[in-house]
């Protein structure tokens, strides 16, 4: 297994990004604008801004961590699914592991790679179903469907139920709501597809992507910089994205409506060119966001703030930007060592990531305490939760 450090961006990126990596710039054929509905007005919020040097409050050690040269070849998807963790991995086979959290030991190995029933090719995104974490509905971008599971299960009953999903490869994140799918994805124009219970497209949510028509005319290099990460409330009340190329997280109800967005505390700045009709990326290009997760009461956005080399590398994120669900910005946490891959506990109270050692290994992390003790601002000791801010928040 390679070495830790250093990796190319495109490696530590999910399989649906390397699908368009490339393309050309006719967006036409690109699925959800059969009907299209503008978001209301939002409450906009600005983080204060941090300063390039500074260091975050807490750096959170690892505590313990799952795994051996032998365990993972390529860890592409990390979920908590109850007691245990589900691990997706493109590089063996079966794709799919069961980790019992408590002892770090795999419990099944599941997922039969192929295209038919009951099989899978690329699982990139896991949802527990609320109020049974017995059952998850896995999303397989390559074989284009949802299939609802049940790990625990024998393996000829692990599948319970596979729905395909008819808009093309570019949903990354599809989440049942109700009596409907939301999902954002690798969209030029808009920000979420809505989806009915046939996995057929309703309409397309326009809640003002970070980059136009008017500031980039190249159809894919909007579609690569519009990239987002979804974060989903436990009970599927709310949703949240984090951006790729913009600091800035927005708000969603369970329906897609968006009802805020917050400019991250740091900004970054994606530079690219566009030669004959292709999108290119420029060594220097910044990166945001490289992940998002929820609990009950936070939203969590790993943030790089990277930088592409001359190589086309770049290094991997080690800070957490903490959101409450009203989209205030309350801190920036640091890891002692870089992820790729992560998720926490619907109590706010502990991280999982993957990360190289120099084989994929996963870690365990304790949330600080003070985020278990209270969500309300009022409620935090007055001066405790930035490092040293450039600027106060307020609207923009």
């Amino acid at each position: 297994m390679p070495a830790a450090g250093p990796v190319t961006r495109t490696r530590a990126l999910p399989m649906l990004l390397l699908a368009c990596l490339g393309c050309g710039a006719d967006d036409g054929a690109l699925p959800g604008r059969e009907a299209a509905r503008t978001a209301p007005a939002v409450a906009r919020q600005r983080a204060p801004q941090l300063e390039a040097g500074s260091e975050p409050r807490d750096t959170l050690p690892l505590r313990r961590a799952f795994g051996d040269s032998l365990a993972f070849g390529w860890i592409s998807g990390l979920w908590i699914a109850g007691e245990n963790l589900l691990v997706s991995d493109p590089q063996t086979s079966p794709h799919l592991l069961l980790i019992d959290r408590r002892s770090g030991a795999i419990r099944k190995r599941f997922g039969r790679h192929g295209r038919g029933p009951r099989e899978f090719q690329d699982p990139v995104w896991a949802v527990p179903v609320p109020g049974d974490p017995s059952q998850v509905w896995v999303y397989d971008f390559q074989n284009k469907r949802l299939a609802l599971l049940r790990p625990d299960a024998p393996d000829d009953g692990v599948v319970e139920k596979e729905l395909p999903l008819l808009a093309g490869l570019s949903l990354s994140s599809p989440v049942w709501t109700g009596d409907r799918i939301v999902s954002n994805g690798l969209f030029p124009d808009h920000t979420l597809t809505v989806l009915d219970r046939t996995g057929r497209i309703i309409s397309s949510i326009i809640a003002d992507p970070p980059y136009s028509a008017r500031e980039v005319p190249h159809g894919v290099g909007r579609m690569l910089l519009n990239r987002s990460f979804l974060a989903v409330h436990p009970g599927l009340e709310r949703l949240a994205l984090s951006y790729q190329y913009r600091s800035r997280v927005d708000f969603f109800t369970a329906a897609g409506e968006m009802y805020a967005s917050t400019t991250g505390p740091r900004p970054v700045t994606p530079r690219y060119h566009v030669a004959d009709g292709r999108h290119f990326w420029d060594p220097g290009s910044e990166m945001a966001y490289a992940g998002a997760a929820a609990g009950s009461r936070f939203v969590y956005a790993l943030f790089c703030g990277c930088r592409l080399g001359q190589n086309g590398q770049s290094s991997l994120p080690a800070r957490i930007h903490v959101f409450d669900w009203e989209g205030r910005f309350l801190e920036e946490l640091a890891l002692d060592r870089p992820v790729i891959q992560f998720t926490v506990s619907a109590g706010d109270s502990l991280l999982y990531a993957s990360f190289q050692d120099p084989y994929p290994r996963v870690g365990e992390w304790a949330l600080p305490a003070r985020l278990r003790r209270s969500s309300r601002p009022e409620e935090r000791p007055a001066g405790t939760w930035f490092q040293k801010p450039l600027s106060t928040a307020g609207s923009w």
